[in-house]
C-alpha cells in the first residue's frame, strides 16, 4: 500500500513478544538492516565454527574408539589416525581419507581398507555438507513471518474536533479507502500475487460466500427469491488475523455477515415532474424511488422525505451531442446509498433513513445500493439484474469514414438497487462455546451504542472496549466506500471506455459486492494500523489526541506489520544456536585437557605391572640402554586409556614430527606429552635427503657437523690425557717399591687404549 512503506513507520527495535507464538516462541529481537545483516553473517560464521568443533569431538571419539596400540598395525591404521588426530574440517578428513583408500585400493589388504575407509569419508563430507546447509539456514532464525515488527505507537489514538476532520481528517480517509480498494483487487483475487501483499501479517482475510442463497428481506421485494448473495467473514481475530499483539486472553474476535439481493423497482418507484423553485417555468422528469423515508445527508435539510433516492431522466449528455462527439464530460455511472441502522437507539444516532416494513429485518442494518448509467451504451446485452441492459440505444460507429458497426443497449431502468443485510458480533477469543463468550448478532452501530460486556476482569473490559471503539472507524464500512469513491468502487468500470460498456457477465453485481465487502476486509487490517501510527499530515497533528490510559498505549505499542526493512529473529531460535553451539565449541577446547587431567590424576599414575619385559632394539643409533613396556601384557585397566590417550597426543603433527627426529636420535626433546614439543637450546634436528635415483622417496637423516665433531674430540682428548697422567702417577708410585723404572725410563703409549685419545671415537660417533 502506497501509504504503508518501510519507511513510513515508527518500528520499536529490540525485545518483544509475538503472542500469536507463544510466550516461549514468539520472544523476538527486531534489528535494523544493517545489523540484522551482521547478526545473520555471525551466525553463519558460527554454525561453520560450531561444525568444525562437532567434528573435532566425532574425531576424538573415533580415534579413541578405534584405538589399540598394545598390537602393532598396518599402515591404513595409522595414517586414519593421523588424519583423525590433525584434520580441522569434515572436508578436509573425508577427503584426506577419501585419497588413502585411493591409494591402497590396489595392494593386498585393498578391500579391507576401502571397507574401513569409504563409509567414514562418506560421512564426513555429509556432515560437511549438512553444516554448510545449516550455516546457510540459520538466516531461518528470523521468524517465518520474515518481518514481522512492532509498531512503537507513540502516535496512536483518534480524536479530533470536526472542523479539522472536514478539512484535514475526511480528505485522508478518501486517500485511505482508494488505497483498501486498490489493495483488495491486488490481493483478494483468487489468482492474485500475493508477493505484492506483504504489509499486513495475513495478505487477505478469507470469507465463506454463498450464490445462492434466500432473500434476505420479505420475498415480495426480492427480484429472485434465491440464487442470492451471503458472505460471512467467519470470526476475526485481533491477534492472528489483524495483527493486534495481546495476550491470549486479551483478544477479541468479531464477524460480519452481509446477505445481498437485487431489489424490485416496480410497486416502488414512479416518475414524476418535479419543478425547481429556482428555475422557474423548467420541469424535469425524476425517477424516484420509494423504499421508506429519507432524511438526505445535508445538514441544511434534515426533514424526512417521502422517498429514497432520485434522478433525473430527462437531462442527458445525449442533448449535447454534436457529430459523434459530445461536447462535455463522458457519461460515468452514478451511485448512491441509503442505511437504516439496526438495533440503535434513537437518541443515540440520528436516523436518516426508515426502511419500508419489507425491508425490516430486527437486529440487522439495511443497506440500500443505487445504480444509475445515464448515456452509457452497452454493447451486449446484460442479464445482470443490477446492470440490466436490453433496451435497444443508439448504434455506434467506427472505422475511417464512422460507419455503422452494429448496436448498442441501454439500461433498463434509470435506476437499479441492491439491497443487503448486515450483522456483526463480537466474541471474546477463548475456548468457551459461542452462546457463553459472544454476544448476539446484531447490525453494526447496535453493537456501539449498547453497553457490551465481553471482559472477566476490569482490565481485560477495558481492553476491549479500547479495541471496539477502533475498530468502529466510519470509513471502511461498504455504504462509506461508495459515498466517498463513486463510481470507482465498480469493477464493470474496467471494461468501460468513451461510454460504451464491454460484456458483463449475470453475475456482475455478485462480483461488486465480494469486492466492496474485500476492500471492507482491508480497512479492518490497516485501521488499527492507522490507529497506532497516528497522523499523517500536520494539520491533523496539531489537534490530535494521544492515547492517555495504561490500557490505550499497551494496544497502541502492540501493532504488528510486515516490513522488510527490520528483519526479526527468534530469540529461542538464536538460543538454540548460540547455546548448542556454543557447548560444542567449549566441549572442543575442555574435553581432551579434561580427559587428561583424569588420567593423570595420582590414583591412575601407576606404572604398568608386566608378567614380561624386553629390550627394545636400539634407540637412535647408539642407544642400547632403553627399554620398553610389552604392551600386551598389561595389567591395570586405566592403563589402556591412557595409552590410547596418548597415541592420540602422539598421533599430532608436531608429535610425529618428534617422532620422526627423536628416532634418529636428533634433539633432546622436552613437553614430550604436551600439544608442543621442545628441545634444548641451540640443537640441530634431522634433515631431509632423498634416496638414490630416481629421488622419489624423501627421508630425515641426522645431519654430521663438523664443530660438534671437533667439541667432542677435544673433550675426550683432554679426558685421555687425564687418564695418562693419572696411570704415570700411579706407576711411578708403584715403581718406587716394586722396581720401578729408573730416571729417563717412560712409559709405552702402547699400553694404553688407542680410544684414549679421543678423537677418532669422537668423529666415528657423528659418521
Amino acid at each position: 500500500m502506497s501509504s504503508s512503506g518501510g519507511d513510513y513507520h515508527d518500528v520499536h527495535l529490540g525485545f518483544w513478544t509475538d503472542w500469536a507464538q507463544g510466550r516461549v516462541n514468539g520472544a523476538t529481537i527486531t534489528l535494523t538492516r544493517t545489523n540484522g545483516s551482521l547478526l545473520i553473517a555471525f551466525l553463519a560464521l558460527f554454525v561453520a565454527a560450531t561444525g568444525k568443533s562437532f567434528w573435532r569431538l566425532l574425531c576424538l571419539g573415533l580415534h579413541q574408539l578405534l584405538s589399540d596400540p598394545t598390537v602393532s598395525h598396518e599402515g591404513f591404521y595409522h595414517q586414519r589416525q593421523a588424519i583423525l588426530r590433525n584434520s580441522d574440517t569434515a572436508l578436509q578428513g573425508g577427503w584426506e581419507l577419501f585419497t588413502v583408500v585411493l591409494a591402497w585400493r590396489r595392494s593386498r589388504s585393498g578391500q579391507r581398507v576401502i571397507r574401513r575407509g569409504i563409509p567414514l569419508a562418506a560421512f564426513a563430507v555429509v556432515m560437511s555438507a549438512s553444516f554448510s546447509l545449516a550455516g546457510i539456514f540459520s538466516s531461518r532464525v528470523s521468524t517465518e513471518q520474515t518481518s514481522e515488527v512492532l509498531l512503537s505507537g507513540a502516535s496512536c489514538d483518534r480524536d479530533i474536533d470536526y472542523p479539522t476532520f472536514v478539512r484535514e481528517y475526511a480528505p485522508w480517509t478518501v486517500q485511505r479507502q482508494q488505497e483498501f480498494l486498490f489493495y483488495a483487487r491486488s490481493c483478494y483475487q483468487d489468482n492474485s500475487d500475493i508477493e505484492g501483499c506483504n504489509f499486513f501479517v495475513k495478505p487477505r482475510l478469507q470469507f465463506q460466500r454463498e450464490t445462492n442463497a434466500s432473500c434476505p428481506f420479505d420475498n415480495s421485494i426480492c427480484i429472485s427469491e434465491w440464487g442470492n448473495l451471503r458472505i460471512d467473514t467467519g470470526f476475526i481475530n485481533t491477534n492472528d488475523d489483524l495483527g493486534m499483539n495481546t495476550a491470549p486472553g486479551d483478544r477479541l474476535e468479531f464477524r460480519h455477515v452481509y446477505q445481498c439481493a437485487p431489489l424490485k423497482t416496480e410497486s416502488y418507484s414512479e416518475l414524476v415532474d418535479y419543478e425547481d423553485p429556482r428555475r422557474q417555468n423548467q420541469t424535469t422528469k425524476i425517477f424516484r424511488l420509494f423504499y421508506g423515508e429519507f432524511a438526505g445527508w445535508s445538514v441544511f435539510r434534515p426533514e424526512y422525505q417521502n422517498y429514497t433516492y432520485q434522478v433525473p431522466t430527462n437531462i442527458t449528455y445525449a442533448d449535447l451531442d454534436t457529430g459523434s462527439t459530445p461536447l462535455g464530460p463522458l457519461p460515468d455511472y452514478q451511485l448512491g446509498y441509503a442505511t437504516a441502522w439496526g438495533s440503535v437507539d434513537p437518541a443515540y444516532f440520528n436516523i436518516s433513513y426508515r426502511p419500508v416494513p419489507q425491508l425490516l429485518v430486527p437486529e440487522t442494518d439495511t443497506i440500500l445500493l443505487f445504480l444509475s448509467a445515464p448515456d452509457i451504451s452497452f454493447l451486449s446485452k446484460v442479464d445482470d439484474p443490477w446492470f440490466s441492459a436490453h433496451q435497444i440505444g443508439k448504434s455506434f460507429r467506427g472505422g475511417d469514414e464512422g460507419q455503422e458497426q452494429g448496436g448498442t443497449f441501454d439500461q433498463d431502468t434509470p435506476v437499479s438497487t441492491l439491497g443487503c443485510t448486515r450483522q456483526v458480533q463480537y466474541c471474546r477469543a477463548s475456548n468457551e462455546p459461542d452462546d457463553q463468550r459472544c454476544e448476539p448478532l446484531r447490525g453494526l452501530r447496535g453493537t456501539i451504542s449498547r453497553d457490551i460486556k465481553l471482559g472477566k476482569n476490569e482490565h481485560q473490559q477495558e481492553i476491549f472496549d479500547t479495541l471496539m471503539a477502533l475498530l468502529d472507524v466510519n470509513y471502511v464500512p461498504i455504504e462509506y466506500l461508495v459515498a466517498a469513491l463513486g463510481s470507482q468502487v465498480l469493477l464493470a468500470k474496467s471494461s468501460l471506455s468513451q461510454a460504451q460498456q464491454g460484456a458483463l457477465p449475470s453475475n456482475q453485481w455478485q462480483l461488486e459486492i465480494e469486492n466492496l465487502i474485500s476492500a471492507n476486509l482491508a480497512g479492518f487490517q490497516g485501521q488499527l494500523i492507522d490507529a497506532a501510527k497516528g497522523p499523517r499530515t500536520a494539520g491533523i497533528a496539531k489537534v490530535w489526541s494521544y492515547a492517555e490510559s495504561p490500557v490505550q498505549k499497551q494496544i497502541c505499542s502492540n501493532q504488528k506489520i510486515i516490513s522488510t526493512r527490520y528483519p526479526s529473529f527468534s530469540v529461542l531460535g538464536l538460543s538454540i544456536i548460540l547455546g548448542i553451539g556454543g557447548l560444542v565449541i567449549l566441549l572442543d577446547f575442555v574435553l581432551e585437557p579434561t580427559i587428561r587431567r583424569i588420567h593423570e590424576r595420582p590414583h591412575l599414575k601407576r606404572k604398568p605391572s608386566l608378567k614380561g619385559g624386553y629390550t627394545r632394539p636400539p634407540f637412535g643409533l647408539n642407544s642400547t640402554s632403553k627399554t620398553d613396556t610389552d604392551l600386551t601384557k598389561i595389567e591395570h585397566p586405566s592403563d589402556a586409556g591412557t595409552l590410547r590417550l596418548a597415541e592420540w597426543n602422539a598421533n599430532s603433527t608436531l608429535q610425529l614430527q618428534r617422532l620422526a627426529h627423536e628416532a634418529l636420535d636428533a634433539g633432546t626433546w622436552r613437553r614430550t606429552s604436551s600439544s608442543v614439543p621442545i628441545t634444548s637450546p641451540n640443537q640441530h634436528l634431522a634433515r631431509l635427503g632423498f634416496m638414490e635415483p630416481p629421488r622419489s622417496h624423501p627421508y630425515l637423516f641426522k645431519p654430521i657437523i663438523v664443530e660438534d665433531i671437533i667439541n667432542d674430540g677435544k673433550r675426550e682428548f683432554e679426558q685421555s690425557e687425564e687418564k695418562l697422567e693419572k696411570r704415570i702417577s700411579v706407576a711411578r708410585d708403584s715403581g718406587a717399591d716394586n722396581n720401578m723404572p729408573g730416571q729417563g725410563e717412560r712409559v709405552e703409549s702402547a699400553d694404553l687404549s688407542p680410544n684414549d685419545h679421543g678423537i677418532s671415537s669422537a668423529h666415528s660417533r657423528h659418521t
